[in-house]
């Protein structure tokens, strides 16, 4: 129950903070009713994100959370120029677009090379450890490759990036992470079914105007979290207590120096044109063995993983 119970809570928590784009063809984000209670707030958040409308999680933020959201945008955003600038000045040979094809070529390569994939030593391996078909894999690479697709459109310039609608963008993820669901729960045994969120359930059991202590249940086993309220907004405790220490370690990962005055974001940009030729290479491969003779870095190899084996 825990782990059901708090998931809607810990995915508001993350969710705005590492993802961005949004789906050009997605459908407006829907307004979900969300009570002015701290037991309503949790049930309709839960609800609403069994039900694919991840937009909720940026609905119920306060509205200086969000402003804050939109500033770690503009401040990573702001760092795109001038450390393209930088490397250059010492002959990288980069640029923001080497990024944007990067993201390009690996979403053709889930897309287009997927028979592939499956049977590249390691990665072959890797999905019989966890139980992961090829059929699966067949229908869920698709979905991550429009994902990929739909990012890649909204990121093209610093200015795109500042400006993300971050609501569109959730509920566009709410719609494909449905479509996961799905395929994961009728292929193999997950570890977490999103649907069972429509089954929570919360009963304050001691509040204040401003505070509420909430007991969530799924029917199975129950669960205590605090709830404090912030400009009118039901939110946990932990994640208000948090959070402007996590904003400002953000920021500061954003902008700290890794190497010479070259921040994440000019690693990003560093060697993004590795990552865009060593994907080319493997789109460019007409058999398994040219296929498996790209050797892929660390990263490359992480990120063919997650998209195997993430459910």
């Amino acid at each position: 129950m825990r782990r059901s119970s708090q998931f809607c809570l810990v995915l508001l928590a993350f969710s705005v903070l590492l993802l961005s784009g949004k789906n050009s063809h997605a459908a407006p984000p829907v307004k979900i009713d969300i009570p002015a209670t701290p037991d309503g707030t949790i049930v309709a958040i839960c609800t609403a994100v069994s039900e694919g409308h991840f937009e909720v999680l940026w609905q119920a933020l306060p509205a200086s959370y969000q402003a804050d959201v939109k500033q770690l945008l503009k401040s990573f955003s702001q760092q795109i120029e001038p450390q393209t600038k930088l490397l250059q000045q010492r002959n990288v040979k980069t640029s923001w677009s080497n990024v944007i094809s990067a993201v390009g070529k690996l979403s053709q390569v889930l897309a287009t090379k997927q028979d592939l994939l499956v049977a590249r030593p390691g990665l072959k391996d890797l999905l019989l450890k966890n139980k992961i078909t090829d059929a699966e894999v067949k229908l869920k690479l698709p979905i991550y490759s429009s994902l990929l697709d739909d990012i890649q459109k909204q990121i093209e310039t610093p200015e795109q990036i500042e400006k993300l609608d971050v609501e569109q963008f959730l509920a566009n993820l709410g719609a494909r992470a449905k479509e996961l669901n799905r395929v994961s729960i009728k292929n193999r045994p997950v570890a977490f079914d999103i649907e069972e969120l429509k089954k929570v359930t919360a009963m304050v059991k001691e509040s204040t105007p401003d505070s509420a202590t909430v007991e969530i249940s799924d029917g199975k086993s129950t669960n205590t979290v605090q709830m404090v309220k912030v400009e009118g907004k039901w939110i946990p405790k932990d994640f208000a207590d948090s959070w402007k220490r996590e904003l400002e370690k953000l920021d500061k990962s954003i902008l700290a120096d890794i190497l010479n005055g070259v921040n994440i974001t000019g690693l990003v940009i560093a060697y993004a044109p590795i990552f865009e030729s060593d994907f080319d290479r493997l789109l460019k491969a007409k058999n398994q063995k040219e296929f498996d003779l790209v050797e892929m870095n660390f990263w490359e190899q992480e990120w063919i993983i997650f998209f195997l084996e993430h459910p």
